[in-house]
C-alpha cells in the first residue's frame, strides 16, 4: 500500500478517500498485532466494530 500513491489508493476496494493516508499506518499496526498474537489469518467483515459489538449483544439477548 505504501508504494501506491495516496491519490490512487481510493481505487482499491474498501479504501475511501478520507482513509487514504491512514491505511498504510493501519496496515502496519495490523501486521504487527497479528505477529505479536501469532494470528495467521483474519476474516474480513464489512461491519465496523460498533456494529459487531451491537450484534454480539443482540445475539446474547436472544
Amino acid at each position: 500500500l505504501a508504494r501506491i500513491p495516496a491519490d490512487a489508493r481510493p481505487a482499491l476496494p474498501g479504501i475511501t478517500a478520507d482513509r487514504t493516508f491512514q491505511i498504510v499506518a493501519g496496515g502496519i499496526v495490523l501486521a504487527e498485532a497479528m505477529a505479536v498474537f501469532k494470528v495467521k489469518e483474519l476474516e474480513v467483515s464489512p461491519w465496523a466494530l460498533r456494529e459487531g459489538v451491537l450484534l454480539r449483544y443482540l445475539d446474547r439477548l436472544g
